[in-house]
């Protein structure tokens, strides 16, 4: 059996995603780069960045960023009943083979949204919400591999 997961990630090593070339700007990526909700990434502390181009995305690029760089809380439908106050967190998630329980990508981890403190994979997230958390986060990441450019 693999390993288990980390309960606490270090919050000083850098988290890897991946993006195709057509999501890179003259400085940065697009908010398109950023995959909401589950954002998938390789822990540093486990992995190198060209890691996260296994196995079949060579002509991808590789981006870089911080837990510190995850955004503040985000509240909405204020005052209301309807009040939600997402929080955002990175939770070390490994990838296994289901045939021999073998881990495929130890590295993996999900930036998640938590609702009012709680996790659920399939929880409606409200758009408002998808949309600041992208273009925070496009704004924070910078790039460590340039994608190839395919023509």
């Amino acid at each position: 059996m693999g390993r288990a997961a980390e309960n606490e990630l270090s919050g000083e090593q850098p988290f890897y995603l991946r993006f195709v070339s057509e999501h890179l700007t003259d400085d940065g990526v697009t908010i398109d780069a950023i995959k909401v909700p589950n954002t998938s990434v390789n822990c540093s502390q486990f992995s190198e960045p060209e890691d996260v181009l296994l196995p079949d995305y060579g002509n991808q690029g590789v981006a870089q960023f911080y837990m510190r760089d995850l955004p503040s809380p985000m509240r909405t439908g204020i005052g209301s009943r309807q009040e939600v106050e997402y929080t955002f967190v990175v939770q070390h998630d490994p990838k296994c083979n289901p045939a021999d329980d073998s881990h495929e990508n130890y590295a993996h981890a999900e930036v998640r949204f938590l609702k009012n403190g709680e996790f659920h994979r399939d929880s409606k997230i409200n758009s408002s919400v998808k949309f600041d958390y992208r273009t925070h986060m496009a704004n924070k990441i910078s790039i460590v591999v340039q994608p190839k450019l395919v023509e």
